[in-house]
């Protein structure tokens, strides 16, 4: 099996943050992003 350039294999998630999403100082909570990414579907071939 041939591996494929990291070029073709980009996947794009948009999502809105809330307000919950972020601590006081504004940033993203690391587990909030994480949680994004593990539920990203999966690319097709």
């Amino acid at each position: 099996m041939e591996g494929e350039k990291v070029s073709e294999s980009i996947v794009t998630l948009s999502h809105v943050m809330q307000p919950q999403d972020a601590n006081p100082a504004g940033n993203i909570h690391g587990g909030v992003i994480m949680k994004l990414i593990d539920n990203a579907p999966p690319r097709e071939p």
